[in-house]
């Protein structure tokens, strides 16, 4: 990258996003060289330089990095350009990178960028995979969280609070849980649950299913035989007592009572 810029920018055929020479020189009139290398825009700012193109404002980096000869498009998976010298209003094209939107939050200084920077937390606890569990916030932002700072602050409220704290009955660790089970210990005895309901669930199943393909259909006279036989002897096909007719009396009464209450349940249901 030279030191003074070019004195012609970069013109494609046919294109009208590029600057003019005229419009080239303007831009390079607010530009001011410093000693540590940036080229600092001294024309109109609000976060980044903007300079006025065409009748609309671009940033004035953007503009100076499309318009290089020497320097390819911005690529459109990395649409952002950062300052690497931290610069906002510098327009060196050699000191702009094409990045992502994430890759450019995570090289600043805001507090998501320092907060992801961090190694520990405030105990001097070292951010590892097992130590860091998510925090759920009332904003509903997720942040980590360190491990065992969380349990040594429920140690202590549940000591404040009387609660016992002792050894894991499983695996003797060291546990603040109530149940006296750590994590590990907690999650292998629900797994075992889980898998013992899991067959317990496919034996009830089996069984269901072995004792519907063995059940024969019930029929409202299981005898077909015996009813005959009864008809044909003169004897009550309900009870088998002698009988002038298909039923004896008291069998008879019983029937027509039976009758009557459920047309009377039929009734008062439609009703």
């Amino acid at each position: 990258m030279p030191d003074s810029h070019p004195i012609k920018p970069r013109v494609p055929d046919g294109s009208k996003l590029f600057p003019t020479q005229k419009e080239w020189d303007r831009f390079w009139s607010y530009v001011e060289k410093q000693a540590n290398g940036c080229w600092s825009w001294i024309g109109a700012r609000a976060r980044y330089g903007v300079f006025a193109f065409r009748g609309r404002s671009t940033s004035a980096h953007r503009f100076a990095y499309r318009a290089w000869p020497t320097t390819d498009p911005i690529p459109e998976e990395t649409p952002q350009l950062d300052h690497r010298c931290r610069n906002t209003f510098c327009v060196n094209p050699a000191h702009l990178d094409p990045v992502t939107n994430r890759e450019n939050s995570l090289r600043g200084i805001g507090f998501s960028a320092v907060n992801a920077r961090k190694t520990h937390c405030p105990k001097g606890h070292r951010y590892t995979p097992e130590n860091t569990m998510p925090d759920r916030q009332r904003s509903g932002a997720l942040r980590r969280k360190c491990r065992a700072c969380h349990n040594a602050v429920e140690q202590a409220r549940r000591l404040a609070r009387g609660q016992a704290v002792g050894k894991c009955h499983a695996c003797q660790c060291q546990t603040v849980w109530p149940t006296q089970l750590c994590a590990d210990c907690r999650t292998a005895r629900d797994e075992a649950k889980r898998l013992a309901r899991e067959e317990r669930q496919r034996a009830r199943t089996q069984q269901r299913a072995e004792l519907k393909a063995s059940r024969v259909p019930r029929r409202r006279i299981l005898d077909t035989e015996r009813y005959h036989k009864r008809q044909a002897e003169g004897r009550c096909v309900t009870c088998g007592r002698p009988a002038s007719g298909y039923r004896c009396q008291p069998c008879h009464d019983q029937h027509n009572a039976n009758c009557r209450a459920q047309r009377a349940r039929k009734r008062a249901a439609s009703q």
